[in-house]
């Protein structure tokens, strides 16, 4: 049996695409709304069906569970000390109560443990010229409320590079010293699965060197 065109179905196609465009069209629409005394908001402009389609970017970047974890670092100080410290006959300069308590508060997954990581901040690390990079720290688990973690980093866990062997973590400039030896930590939390949180990033602190003070320790 041939196939045939049936005129009627084709002309009424038409009418109905030329009828949906003039209904996409604000000026058109607006007129019907107003002569049928019906409100008219230009928020009332139609949308073509691909604006529904676009994915959001910001959620392909942050999954939901994101806006449901909170870090912060209670007592973080904006001044750290360093102090001559010696050990085995071995001279260093120490950070002095560098122990840092980071709470981290979820509302949704469970968390497992976190990944503390300290560096010098961008723009310091370039005026500095670092090349320690990011250096991961030791946490330690603290107090649990429910669906409140709190931990514990110490600064002073680290003194050399682990990349760079003889080249200090913590190593102070004498030259422009409050904006080159500024530094900031860094926490991804770890969730049940595996998950890895975003970087939660505190804010800048300084250390400087403390004259007159020193530590003897044995190890």
């Amino acid at each position: 049996m041939d196939m045939c065109e049936c005129p009627e179905l084709t002309t009424a196609t038409e009418k109905d695409s030329k009828l949906l465009g003039l209904l996409n069209s604000p000026l058109i629409l607006k007129e019907i709304l107003v002569s049928q005394s019906l409100p008219w908001r230009q928020n009332d402009e139609p949308t073509t069906p691909n604006g529904y389609c676009q994915p959001s970017f910001a959620d392909l970047v942050e999954a939901p569970w994101e806006n449901n974890i909170k870090v912060n670092f209670p007592d973080l100080k904006h001044v750290y000390l360093k102090i001559q410290s010696r050990a085995n006959r071995l001279s260093r300069q120490r950070v002095e109560n560098g122990k840092v308590k980071i709470r981290v508060i979820s509302l949704g997954p469970q968390i497992l443990s976190i990944e503390v990581y300290v560096e010098r901040t961008p723009d310091a690390a370039v005026l500095f010229g670092d090349k320690c990079g990011r250096v991961r720290l030791k946490s330690q688990p603290g107090k649990y409320y429910p669906n409140q973690h709190y931990f514990t980093v110490d600064l002073d866990s680290v003194y050399d590079s682990p990349t760079n062997q003889g080249v200090p973590v913590y190593k102070l400039s004498t030259v422009d010293s409050e904006r080159r030896n500024k530094f900031r930590l860094i926490v991804v939390v770890v969730l049940i699965g595996d998950i890895r949180s975003k970087e939660y990033i505190s804010r800048s602190f300084r250390l400087r060197s403390r004259a007159g003070r020193f530590r003897s320790e044995s190890l």
